[in-house]
């Protein structure tokens, strides 16, 4: 039946008529075709509603394949937006988490505080062990003056002290003065912070502010160079106790320069860096002016010359020549054969085989000036950060070498023993590798345009006693003269 239906199609097809015409009887055809077309397929062609039902069936297959198609489209394409709504979604939800750590406090991980080593045990341990001078330069009497001289600059507050650290609370002076004394000593950081239990970043910190503190208060070995006729004459007559026959009776203090090693500063930290390698020390550092009473106690200092510069050129700088022209007349200092000869400047005649009368004057004056050598060695003999490059900040080398001086000073006024250095450890650190020699040399245009110094001639001073000791026949010991030939 269908295929008949599908051949009654393709024969309306054919004829280019609608199924309506194709239903209907053509008036054209002769009358014997009707007769054929019934016989040959009558049997199978449907007539009135069975065609019509036929037809409606395919109509309903062809709809529905073609709704079957739009369905799964439409699934398709919902498929795809529920895929780009998931994106979207669980990007938004990352975003929001982000955000959310980002503004809210995040859980971290317990702070590992150390226990603090009580005070009191530490201080009975250093009693049975009797190490106080071998580990903070001092005895025990002392160390109470060294504390209560920085407080209130070293006063803790317990409260907010508690707050930091509830096991412990706030770190006491003590504890303060005996971690910066133990470091300034030469040990380092991180057995001083293992030792008193804090951490490396507090030690630092206790560090800077005992160095501030020791700096800002005078009642830790403060300087007192003398300007009042008073003062110079207290002084001159220590020196006149040290020298022979009291020769040299008008001497405030003795000058010389100490070259204290450093590590190398960043080109950050100054645009000329070579300037601070000495080529005669073979390392980087400070050039240190300082001048000593006949007590080795260091009256002025300057650290703010670097390590090539010469004694001259680094006096001129600091203001220590400012202060010694301010001297009373008659009244001066001692200096070496580095410094440049003056009214107030007395320095050694220049040359070898001098005259009797001169080489005596050399040998009196040498007598009293080698006390500023003396305590420069005491100075770096007790404090062992000195006996190694200071790995400190470049910005806060000349405080903690000002911190030392005055250290110093606190411990010749406390009338403390110089400690020596068969008590400690060998020296420690080696030097820097010396530079290229096309480094050797310090840039165009970094001595100073001053005229060089002269050391020759004469000044009223240098020659009174001069011509005192040739009245006096007191002439250089053959000893000396021996030794040195």
């Amino acid at each position: 039946m269908i295929r008949t239906l599908f051949d009654t199609g393709h024969a309306c097809c054919l004829h280019h008529t609608t199924p309506r015409q194709h239903h209907q009887r053509p008036k054209s055809l002769p009358e014997a075709t009707p007769l054929r077309w019934l016989s040959a397929g009558s049997a199978s062609i449907p007539r009135g509603p069975q065609r019509n039902a036929g037809r409606t069936a395919v109509e309903e297959v062809s709809t529905r394949a073609v709704q079957s198609r739009k369905a799964q489209e439409h699934r398709r394409a919902l498929t795809v937006l529920g895929l780009l709504r998931a994106v979207v979604v669980a990007a938004g939800v990352v975003a929001a988490g982000e955000a959310h750590r980002a503004h809210c406090p995040q859980e971290r991980e317990p702070i590992y505080e150390p226990k603090r080593l009580p005070w009191a045990q530490h201080e009975a341990d250093l009693d049975k062990r009797q190490g106080w001078r071998r580990s903070y330069r001092m005895e025990k009497g002392q160390f109470p003056q060294a504390c209560r001289a920085t407080p209130p600059l070293l006063a803790v507050n317990a409260f907010f002290g508690a707050l930091r650290s509830p096991i412990n609370g706030a770190i006491a002076v003590e504890v303060r003065v005996a971690v910066a004394l133990r470091i300034l000593a030469g040990a380092s950081y991180w057995d001083v912070a293992l030792m008193f239990g804090l951490s490396v970043p507090t030690t630092y910190q206790i560090l800077w502010s005992v160095i501030d503190a020791i700096n800002k208060t005078r009642a830790v070995g403060a300087f007192d160079f003398p300007l009042t006729e008073e003062g110079c004459m207290r002084n001159a007559n220590r020196f006149k106790e040290k020298s022979t026959d009291g020769i040299f009776s008008w001497v405030v203090a003795a000058v010389d320069g100490l070259f204290i090693k450093a590590k190398a500063p960043c080109a950050k930290d100054t645009a000329n860096v070579i300037a601070y390698y000495s080529g005669s020390k073979s390392a980087y550092g400070i050039n240190v002016q300082a001048m000593c009473t006949a007590d080795y106690r260091f009256c002025a200092m300057s650290a703010i010359s670097p390590g090539s510069t010469n004694d001259w050129v680094a006096w001129n700088r600091s203001s220590l020549a400012k202060a010694v022209a301010r001297l009373p007349a008659g009244f001066h200092i001692i200096g070496d054969a580095a410094y440049p000869i003056g009214e107030k400047l007395l320095t050694p005649y220049p040359g070898r085989l001098l005259p009797p009368g001169e080489d005596s004057f050399n040998f009196h004056l040498s007598q009293v000036r080698v006390m500023i050598e003396q305590s420069f060695g005491i100075l770096v003999a007790t404090w062992g950060i000195l006996w190694r490059p200071l790995h400190v900040q470049y910005g806060g080398r000349a405080d903690l070498i000002t911190a030392l001086f005055h250290l110093h000073n606190f411990l010749q006024d406390e009338k403390v023993a110089p400690i020596q250095l068969a008590e400690e450890d060998s020296r420690s650190g080696r030097n820097r590798l010396a530079l290229c020699a096309t480094q050797r040399t310090l840039p165009a245009g970094w001595q100073t345009e001053q005229p060089a110094p002269s050391r020759s001639g004469e000044t009223p001073a240098r020659a009174a006693i001069r011509t005192a000791l040739e009245l006096k026949k007191q002439w250089r010991p053959d000893y000396n003269r021996r030794r040195n030939s």
